[in-house]
């Protein structure tokens, strides 16, 4: 019996400690992450993810911009200033109409679904699809953004696969203001 209670206490410490709970944020609570550099430094126009959370949801707030030769980007500092200088409750009102598209997957990972289609040389269909896997510290300090994409071409067969992470630190609102409110 003795051996019995001390095999349960192990199994609830082993389950305590492994569980992380999902992020349940009010509407207020709005993170804002800006991509780092190679040596970990914020970069001064890098690229920004807006997340608010709702437990097994989150949104993803900042969106896409479509560039000129097709491929998609996060917006840069400079993007999401403009937006603000507007409006600063921009990001605010976007929680309201956003899709809570981002779902709980384990401990504090969330992932979302993209998928584009278009036509190719030749008259085949190409096809892009995207997975961001939002891979957040504890704290929620910093994220990884793993982002794997497939292409291929459903007339020739072809398909590809190639994995690339970028990481976010955390900062405050303040760090979008422009003159002396700004913060780093």
């Amino acid at each position: 019996m003795k051996g019995f209670r001390f095999l349960l206490l192990v199994m609830a410490i082993c389950l305590a400690s492994g569980v992380k709970a999902q992020f349940y944020d009010s509407a207020d609570d709005i993170l804002y992450y800006v991509s780092c550099d190679k040596y970990g430094q914020i970069g001064e126009n890098g690229m920004v993810l807006i997340f608010n959370f709702d437990g097994k949801k989150a949104c993803e707030l900042s969106g896409y911009l479509e560039l000129p030769d097709g491929p998609r980007t996060y917006p840069h500092v400079d993007d999401i200033k403009r937006n603000l200088q507007r409006n600063k409750s921009y990001y605010d009102e976007l929680i309201e109409t956003t899709e809570y598209s981002l779902k709980h997957i384990s401990g504090n990972t969330y992932q979302g679904h993209g998928y584009i289609e278009g036509e190719a040389l030749n008259g085949g269909t190409a096809y892009r699809s995207e997975t961001h896997t939002f891979i957040f510290s504890s704290d929620r300090k910093t994220v990884t953004d793993r982002e794997e994409t497939t292409t291929g071409n459903y007339m020739t067969g072809f398909k590809g696969t190639a994995t690339d992470e970028t990481i976010f630190k955390k900062v405050d609102k303040s760090f979008f203001n422009i003159g002396r409110s700004r913060n780093k």
